[in-house]
């Protein structure tokens, strides 16, 4: 293969760390790379001599390999959960903006609803004067 037929970078970049040790500073800022989903790996090389032979034994350290389907998936999860969110700020700030106009509309009408605050759900409601009858909007 040719150097410049080589595609780098194709949507699918990832850190790989090789040392014989790994200081702290260095395991922990990986571990934070991993929790913000970095694709990061840590491999512990050690030389040997054997006769005129150099054998490099190698060892993944993190994310542990036992543990890095786990900890691919419990990222994911993390992401997903973090745009649920920020699709749920959304939502309801749209529904906010949503009822007040609506209710800017109503009390124009009417003095019904002029209790009522606009809010982030997805319903309104007032009573309506009679003992057991209340207006509700969803």
């Amino acid at each position: 293969m040719d150097f410049n037929e080589a595609e780098i970078n194709k949507g699918d970049q990832r850190i790989i760390l090789v040392a014989a040790n790994f200081r702290k500073e260095v395991t922990s800022s990986v571990m934070w790379l991993l929790d913000h989903n970095v694709r990061i790996k840590c491999i512990k090389v050690t030389p040997y001599v054997l006769g005129e032979n150099v054998l490099i034994d190698t060892e993944q350290i993190i994310p542990v390999k036992d543990a890095e389907d786990y900890l691919i998936k419990l990222a994911i999860k993390k992401q997903e959960e973090f745009l649920t969110k920020e699709k749920n700020k959304s939502r309801n700030t749209i529904r906010e903006v949503f009822w007040a106009k609506l209710l800017q509309a109503m009390n124009e009408k009417s003095d019904l609803f002029r209790n009522v605050n606009p809010n982030k759900e997805s319903w309104i409601s007032c009573g309506s004067g009679y003992s057991g009858l209340e207006y509700s909007l969803a």
